[in-house]
C-alpha cells in the first residue's frame, strides 16, 4: 500500500545519500578519464569531481527495483532485470567500473 511506497522511496533516498557520501570519501576517476584515449566513453564523460565509485545509478536502479518487486511480487521479472540492465550499461558506455555498480546495486 502507501505505506510501503513510501519506505521504498524512502529506503532509496537514504540509499542514494550513502551513495553520494561513499563517492566523496573514495574520490575514484571514472574510467572514462583515469584510462586516457584508448577507454573514451560511448557517452559524454561527467565533469571531474563526479566520481565513478559507488555508481548512483546502480544504487537508484537496484534501490527502486527491490522495493518494487518487494511491494508487487509479481513486478519482480521485469524490475529486477531493468535495474541489472541499467549497471551494465554504465559500464559499456565507459561511465563506471563493474565494481562501482557492484556496489552501488548492493547499497540499494
Amino acid at each position: 500500500g502507501v505505506a510501503g511506497a513510501a519506505l521504498t522511496g524512502l529506503g532509496t533516498v537514504v540509499a542514494y545519500a550513502g551513495s553520494e557520501a561513499l563517492k566523496l570519501v573514495v574520490d575514484e576517476e571514472r574510467p572514462c578519464r583515469a584510462l586516457g584515449a584508448g577507454a573514451e566513453a560511448v557517452t559524454e564523460c561527467p565533469d571531474v569531481g563526479d566520481w565513478s565509485f559507488p555508481s548512483n545509478h546502480a544504487t537508484l536502479a537496484a534501490g527502486l527495483a527491490v522495493g518494487l518487486a518487494v511491494l508487487r511480487p509479481r513486478l519482480a521479472v521485469v524490475t529486477l532485470p531493468l535495474a541489472g540492465a541499467a549497471a551494465v550499461l554504465r559500464v559499456l558506455v565507459g561511465v563506471h567500473y563493474p565494481h562501482d555498480v557492484l556496489a552501488g546495486a548492493t547499497l540499494g
